[in-house]
């Protein structure tokens, strides 16, 4: 381990793969978009997004969290993103990864 925590980097590379290998394909035919209103009702696109990123589990990079929400079709993936963390309902954590502040949107 180097003086700086070197392998704490490649650690999270890591588990940012192993999330990777977690996200299923759907085919485009097969998805429904998923209704929600992020603008008016943040805690309650929260409280349908969570759901679908539990095999991400409790921290994931950014762009899992846009593949999860491209396979489900939630609709403007990046806005919804941005949305999240702006209000709150996305933290960042260690390195690259983010998780959910169930507390906002679960209480």
């Amino acid at each position: 381990m180097g003086f700086f925590g070197g392998n704490k980097k490649e650690a999270q590379n890591q588990a940012i793969a192993a999330n990777s290998a977690a996200v299923p394909e759907t085919p485009s035919s097969a998805r429904a978009t998923v209704e929600m209103d992020i603008f008016n009702d943040p805690a309650g696109a929260a409280r349908v997004c969570q759901p679908l990123t539990a095999q991400l589990g409790d921290s994931f990079a950014l762009s899992m969290l846009y593949q999860v929400f491209n396979a489900h079709n939630i609709a403007h993936p990046h806005l919804t993103i941005r949305a999240f963390r702006d209000g709150g309902y996305l933290v960042k954590g260690e390195g690259d990864l983010f998780s959910w502040n169930t507390a906002k949107f679960l209480s």
